[in-house]
């Protein structure tokens, strides 16, 4: 739309491109990405819906997806609030970015919280788990902590009818199978 000359730009166009550009990292070199990001990020700030968390979450995904996650992590921290759906994001661009550990942080403090995982998380947490246990760091009983981690998240997905989602499985399966709890896997 236009008024007197200047395009009106509201929430939902900015999350409709937002969503347009995160299947760009494949067709387009970063670089490229970064510029309609900064450009759609200039738009927001003048609109005052920066701190948005859906205008942020979207933004966090992207940055992740360029390898930005300096980035990332400051649109995150300026959210005005944060829900599962933008935890899950900025936990899925430290594993874009080789950062389970950082990942699995935020899956603590959600832990703490009052908020209830969703199928998106359940299935990110499991995929922090798998990356720390390829990082291959035995200090700290890395293995016997992430199959931890996994067996509690296993039992939040079989409480909540989740274990179904082929995400959330085939996480489990590689989980317990670099545990060595072929059984385990075998039983999903």
């Amino acid at each position: 739309m236009h008024d007197e000359g200047t395009l009106i730009v509201s929430k939902q166009t900015i999350m409709i491109a937002l969503r347009a550009c995160q299947h760009l990292p494949t067709q387009m070199e970063p670089d490229q990405i970064l510029e309609l990001v900064n450009a759609f990020y200039d738009v927001t700030v003048k609109k005052g819906i920066v701190s948005d968390v859906d205008i942020g979450g979207a933004f966090v995904s992207l940055l992740g997806k360029c390898g930005r996650i300096d980035d990332a992590e400051r649109i995150f921290s300026g959210l005005s609030a944060h829900d599962i759906p933008s935890w899950t994001k900025m936990m899925s661009a430290y594993i874009e970015n080789g950062h389970p550990d950082k990942a699995l942080q935020i899956f603590a403090r959600i832990e703490r919280s009052d908020m209830s995982l969703d199928q998106h998380t359940i299935a990110v947490t499991i995929q922090a788990c798998i990356m720390t246990l390829d990082l291959g760091d035995s200090t700290f009983l890395r293995k016997d902590i992430m199959l931890e981690i996994g067996r509690a998240l296993h039992t939040k997905a079989r409480k909540r009818h989740l274990v179904s989602n082929v995400f959330i499985s085939s996480n489990l399966i590689t989980m317990y199978g670099k545990c060595g709890h072929i059984i385990e896997a075998e039983n999903l």
